[in-house]
């Protein structure tokens, strides 16, 4: 062995003592990456889970509202009565009409299909 064969050696020590340093420092970036990866999927999914949350107590409170006045409406005895009259009930005596709107005529085409395909 010479005093070049010696450099060489040194020089290929220093590359794979730099690659593996490289290496190293990539495996610590990597794994940083991967404990910080977790709670921030985690504050995503509860953000996400907060927010439809938050539309259901939305919800919630539009329909205890409609409730409270519903309540409301029917603490009194115009409120009862309006309220089974729209239910379908009538009073003793009473009979109860149902109207049906009325379709306007059909035309010729509407009542005769074969009528619609000649030319």
């Amino acid at each position: 062995m010479t005093v070049l064969d010696g450099g060489r050696a040194r020089k290929r020590g220093r590359r794979i003592h730099g690659r593996v340093v490289v290496i190293a420092a990539a495996l610590i970036v990597g794994a940083g990456a991967l404990r910080i990866s977790g709670p921030i999927g985690a504050l995503r999914a509860q953000r996400a889970e907060l927010a439809r949350l938050h539309l259901e107590k939305s919800a919630l409170a539009l329909e205890k509202a409609r409730l409270e006045e519903y309540k409301r409406r029917l603490a009194s005895e115009a409120g009862r009565e309006e309220a089974a009259r729209e239910q379908g009930y009538v009073r003793d005596g009473e009979r109860r009409l149902i109207f049906v709107p009325q379709r306007a005529p059909a035309t010729q085409a509407e009542s005769d299909p074969a009528a619609g395909n000649r030319k």
